[in-house]
């Protein structure tokens, strides 16, 4: 007796070889056990995935290099490749020239060997670049053919605790570049490029004025207690002045008004270190007057001096520039390291939380995180303001280093153990010095591969990276979980992941590069439990992903390398996604161009393939030729055209087996007789079962036009196979021509034999 059974969703995606008998599964029926080339649509069904489309060759092919997105808006949306000591640029689907008309680069400081540890967070049109064995950096947009990299200028760096020896430090002079010398060997060539920090006591000082005119004093040093004075008959307006960029600029402070009738006896606090304060009249009546004595005075406080090693002399001399005024070039034992430089390492990890700045996680610090001071991202000046910089430690047994972070309404960190939480004690409120709280919410670590966030969840790659996890808020427990997203798929990672990225439009999919050089996809939609895996390959393999966002959707870009007439060579490509209706619409060959203008039948500019046998789809129909001297010559003229590389898409279900409530036919001999699919917009492709010969699927009909390309087909299409008994049943789709396959149901008719 045949039975006739659907499959009317494919959205549990490739499964594990593991679940081959599992049909007591609730994914079981909607699984497959291939699923190449393919994506799972939200809705259940399965579509061929489009090529893509070549947009230059990468600048070196032998090394490394890594694609950054930079988003300012919809329409201007780039795509940087960023490789050995180069960055070059990319938009609207082209690679930016400069005025000369050649490919616009600039110089970086990043080697090719672990450009992958690169990692950036983007305001407006500047990126800040971290990475642990450089400075942090600023990549500024000015113009599309004009970036500027810089090393990030910090008003206040960040410091470790301050010296605790009796080791002595001394300056050759307060401003400039000076020489700082130790009567104790601690200095290395290895903290070239960071920042020293010197303190000194400040004795009471003042600046005594007599105005008689319009006109300012002198500057005072201040940080700390102020105190200003005055006596005489005067009229007018006696201001006082701040400047914190060593006088360049000066900002009005305070102001005091006489009319021959008061003088002034004032005092006020200044928080901030190495702030120059000064005085000036304005308004001044000059007549019979006595004139104004005035008196401004700074109290007893601390310098804070800092200065940038620029040079190694030896253990005990470097040369520097003074960031900020020393306060006294007499010896001082209060004085700190920069936290950041060659031999602590610098921050791997970057984020914004609460309009701060967050670094986290040095070779030297590998738990610590930095927080900048509120809105001004390179001042580090921690203090027992609000807004004032603040710097947090994990406090664990084990030292495990942050991997990531992810700002939600707290920031999220995940350590090679843990992943916890960092925010701010009370709830609603802001994270201050004064009011942060710290929590571990699941005890399985990180990779440094990263997060990513989708809607409230975040996945983050497992510490084995072989794994991703799905970080959410189960309300069962009041509490965090995060189970394994590729368990019922545990083969499909198992070479490791190596980069991360996600596209949100048009199907919601992670894409993960795996080690291998395929990409595994992972079709997400938590509300309507859509959790699907499948795979992608090429000619070749690919080494790079990003995605950025355009006015029609989310483009996902990729380094491929090919293997083009004998030689290795990476291509900078996108993946297409354009809506098909007609047979010549769809873009189903890798690494390829279009042809669309005057009709003819041969088409240049496929130097990119040289030598390489690839295909050409012009009306309807395949060709296949050899490019010679970048072009091929097909037998029919054509106004439109697809050159590229062929690839092979391959749907496989799951063992077919008929599940009642008494038992099932698992090791039972079985024949499949006939399946019908049913097809969206669909050409060209093929069916068969188990390891028999596949069948064409046949589109053509007595009513359709001879020498006419077929219109795309949706509705079903039934294929009959010859006796074949097995106590196993697969049916396979495959399609390999450069045309579209999705396919909503598959219905098959078996029968079981005992």
């Amino acid at each position: 007796m045949n039975n006739a059974i659907t499959i009317n969703s494919f959205n549990a995606g490739e499964l594990t070889p593991y679940l081959g008998a599992r049909t007591d599964f609730q994914k079981y029926s909607s699984g497959c056990s291939t699923l190449e080339n393919f994506l799972v649509l939200p809705w259940g069904g399965i579509r061929r995935r489009q090529g893509t489309k070549f947009i230059a060759e990468a600048k070196q092919s032998d090394k490394n290099s890594l694609l950054i997105s930079f988003q300012f808006n919809v329409e201007q949306a780039y795509i940087i490749e960023a490789g050995d000591h180069y960055m070059r640029f990319y938009m609207n689907s082209s690679v930016i020239l400069n005025s000369s008309n050649q490919i616009y680069e600039i110089t970086t400081p990043y080697a090719h060997e672990s450009i992958f540890k690169l990692k950036y967070i983007q305001s407006a049109d500047v990126l800040f670049l971290v990475h642990p064995d450089y400075q942090p950096m600023k990549l500024s947009r000015l113009a599309h053919d004009n970036w500027t990299l810089s090393e990030m200028n910090f008003v206040y760096p960040v410091f470790q605790d301050e010296n605790s020896d009796n080791i002595q430090l001394s300056a050759s002079a307060a401003t400039g570049a000076v020489n700082i010398i130790s009567d104790t060997d601690i200095f290395k060539s290895s903290m070239v490029g960071g920042y020293f920090k010197l303190k000194h006591p400040k004795e009471s000082e003042e600046i005594i004025h007599a105005f008689t005119s319009n006109a300012q004093s002198s500057s005072i040093l201040m940080s700390g207690k102020w105190q200003i004075e005055t006596s005489g008959v005067w009229e007018g307006i006696l201001r006082l002045e701040r400047s914190f960029n060593n006088g360049t600029s000066w900002n009005y402070y305070r102001s005091w008004t006489s009319s021959k009738d008061r003088n002034i006896s004032s005092d006020g606090l200044e928080e901030e270190t190495g702030v120059l304060y000064r005085m000036r009249m304005v308004n001044y009546v000059a007549d019979t007057n006595q004139g104004c004595k005035a008196t401004l005075t700074a109290i007893d406080y601390w310098t804070d001096g800092i200065v940038k090693i620029t040079a190694f002399t030896n253990a005990k001399n470097v040369s520097a520039n003074v960031i900020k005024q020393i306060g006294s070039t007499a010896q001082t034992k209060n004085w700190a390291f920069g936290a950041w430089n060659d031999l602590n390492g610098y921050p791997a990890n970057v984020t914004f939380f609460q309009s701060r700045l967050v670094f986290a996680g040095t070779y030297g610090q590998p738990q610590t995180l930095w927080l900048s001071t509120v809105d001004d991202f390179e001042n580090f000046k921690t203090g027992t303001k609000d807004d004032e910089s603040l710097t947090f430690t994990i406090n664990d047994a084990e030292v495990n280093a942050v991997q990531w972070l992810i700002p939600q309404k707290k920031i999220v960190i995940g350590t090679k153990a843990a992943v916890s939480m960092l925010g701010s004690s009370e709830d609603g409120q802001p994270i201050t010095s004064e009011k942060k709280q710290f929590t571990t919410e699941v005890y399985t670590g990180s990779d440094e591969i990263g997060a990513i966030r989708v809607d409230d969840v975040i996945l983050y790659v497992q510490r084995q990276k072989k794994y991703i996890r799905e970080l959410a808020y189960n309300f069962e427990s009041d509490g965090y979980v995060a189970p394994n997203m590729n368990i019922l798929a545990e083969h499909i990672l198992q070479s490791g992941i190596k980069q991360m990225t996600y596209q949100q439009n048009p199907y919601s999919i992670v894409w993960c590069l795996k080690n291998s050089g395929e990409i595994a996809g992972f079709t997400y939609n938590r509300s309507q439990d859509i959790t699907a895996w499948h795979r992608h390959t090429t000619q070749g393999k690919f080494h790079a992903l990003a995605v950025i966002t355009e006015t029609d959707g989310d483009q996902l870009w990729c380094i491929a390398e090919r293997s083009i007439n004998g030689t290795q060579k990476r291509f900078i490509e996108m993946f297409i996604e354009t809506e098909y209706t007609g047979i010549q619409d769809g873009w189903f060959l890798d690494s390829a161009l279009k042809y669309s203008g005057t009709e003819t039948d041969t088409f240049t500019g496929l130097n990119h393939m040289e030598g390489e046998n690839i295909t050409i789809f012009a009306n309807g129909v395949s060709y296949e030729r050899t490019v010679t001297n970048g072009s091929v010559t097909i037998s029919e003229k054509t106004s439109e055209a697809l050159a590229g590389f062929p690839y092979t898409s391959q749907m496989t279900t799951m063992p077919l087996e008929i599940v009642s409530q008494k038992s099932d036919t698992k090791g039972s001999v079985k024949r499949i007789s006939q399946a019908e699919i049913r097809f969206i917009r669909t050409l060209g492709c093929q069916i068969g079962i188990n390891s028999m010969p596949l069948e064409n699927v046949i589109f053509r009909n007595a009513s359709s036009i001879m020498d006419r390309p077929l219109k795309l087909f949706t509705g079903s299409k039934v294929v009959f196979f010859p006796s074949k008994y097995d106590k196993e049943q697969k049916i396979t789709v495959k399609q390999s021509q450069p045309m579209p396959c999705d396919i909503i149901a598959v219905t098959f008719n078996m029968g079981v034999y005992g």
